[in-house]
């Protein structure tokens, strides 16, 4: 299934999406990029291979030309206007879903403003656009492959290497031990009640953690159903929280809502308890672990994540367990959990133990 879908008007700027897809395709390999004229084959059904596409992507890049929003239809009516209009619905859903989006503006195209465009797709207005030149094509295209990458650090052919490396070399290692990766199962064999004290968690221990929990993670327990949860929401203040009665975890139901640095992330929990959230001072990064158990083994809107949540809010989450100069992120768009510099673009979901 294709992580990124190019939306674009034939009219508007067919020739630029073609050479926004050769370039993604290069970067990210042609089985992760969809762009309708290349990708439905004759025969099949253009709106419902849009829709089944457009629900497992993770990105949806907006290509915007100077007559994006004026292209009328045979009648001289305007087409994004029209309920019908396949870019109103492609953007609509995007934005319904949580799906990132991201407006790319070519031939010299402005964004437009929230009064130009639909009711439904009228907060497109509200997302930081990326210009594309032709006079430095190449560079603005590296500029939208690198934002692309952050919020998807699995897509990349480079990242989609790695983890396959890593996940050799894991066999490997649970292969060599033998005994010492049993006796780790079996002495964390699942229970509700999950780690909440920060720690050095190696790749090995990850993966025997993930294992003996039942933990879905893409690339190493696909076969993983996840827990089984208890959701209910409390309104606190301007903020929804989502109590997991399966854990005994509280949780915020959005997050940072824009990406941060590890040490950011934790400031960003530290003025939690300073405002006291909820009337509590104990907020805190999740363990892997926890931040692990809310990992859904479906795919749901593009994220292994319970619609409870604000995913948009924070796709991946920085956790508190450290790898050595490294910390664990937990990617919800991908369902994979990786070691990532402190320094990388991370979102932060703060949590409590909630009193028993």
């Amino acid at each position: 299934m294709a992580n990124i879908f190019l939306s674009y008007r034939r009219e508007d700027s067919r020739a630029d999406a073609g050479r926004l897809y050769d370039g993604l395709s290069a970067r990210f390999g042609a089985d992760a990029v969809f762009m309708d004229i290349d990708d439905i084959v004759a025969g099949e059904n253009f709106a419902e291979k849009l829709k089944e596409t457009l629900s497992g992507c993770g990105t949806l890049l907006v290509v915007i030309g100077p007559r994006w929003h004026d292209v009328v239809d045979g009648s001289g009516q305007r087409r994004l206007w029209s309920p019908n209009d396949y870019v109103r619905l492609e953007v609509a859903s995007a934005l319904e879903r949580g799906i990132e989006l991201i407006p790319v503006l070519v031939g010299g195209a402005h964004m437009p403003a929230r009064a130009d465009l639909p009711p439904n797709i009228a907060d497109l207005a509200l997302h930081q656009a990326i210009s594309i030149a032709d006079d430095r094509f190449h560079d603005d295209l590296d500029r939208l492959a690198r934002v692309i990458a952050r919020a998807h650090p699995g897509d990349s052919r480079a990242s989609r290497r790695r983890l396959a490396a890593a996940a050799a070399a894991l066999v490997f290692a649970a292969f060599v031990t033998g005994a010492g990766w049993l006796v780790y199962v079996q002495r964390n064999a699942p229970r509700v009640q999950l780690r909440s004290a920060p720690d050095a968690v190696s790749t090995l221990q990850a993966r025997a953690m993930m294992a003996a929990r039942g933990f879905y993670e893409r690339d190493i327990n696909a076969s993983g159903a996840g827990l089984a949860h208890e959701y209910a929401t409390q309104i606190a203040g301007d903020q929804v929280l989502v109590i997991d009665r399966g854990t005994g975890l509280v949780w915020q139901k959005s997050g940072s809502g824009a990406p941060l640095s590890y040490t950011q992330a934790v400031e960003y929990v530290r003025s939690l308890n300073d405002a006291r959230l909820a009337g509590a001072t104990d907020w805190r990064l999740p363990t892997l672990e926890e931040a692990m158990s809310l990992m859904d083994a479906r795919q749901v809107g593009g994220y292994h994540l319970d619609p409870v949540f604000e995913r948009i809010a924070a796709p991946y989450v920085w956790t508190s367990d450290a790898a050595g100069e490294r910390r664990w992120v937990v990617y919800y768009m991908d369902g994979v959990a990786a070691m990532e510099p402190p320094d990388l673009g991370g979102y932060a979901r703060a949590v409590r133990t909630a009193a028993r």
